[in-house]
């Protein structure tokens, strides 16, 4: 699948859209987690959210659920790029 033109907006399902959107979404709620939870635990958390919605990507049984798992996957990884540098 290739990227939408530059300017172009993408289509309804797109799979780079749905995991961009759940990687705002993760990186809006970063500061929450790091308070709520220690950033060390923020961060296996997060690791551990990427693999199960990895996990719920193989086994959609229809598009929006694999959509969905995408989202959730993306909000782990956007929430871990946030936290991560602030262990060094």
């Amino acid at each position: 699948m290739s990227a939408p033109p530059p300017g172009a907006t993408p289509a309804p399902g797109d799979p780079a859209a749905e995991e961009a959107t759940g990687g705002l979404l993760g990186a809006a709620i970063t500061s929450f987690l790091g308070r709520r939870l220690s950033t060390g635990t923020a961060l296996t958390c997060t690791a551990a959210v990427e693999g199960l919605a990895i996990l719920g990507l193989a086994a959609a049984p229809n598009p929006y659920v694999a959509g969905l798992a995408l989202a959730v996957c993306g909000a782990g990884m956007g929430a871990a790029m946030v936290l991560a540098p602030s262990l060094g």
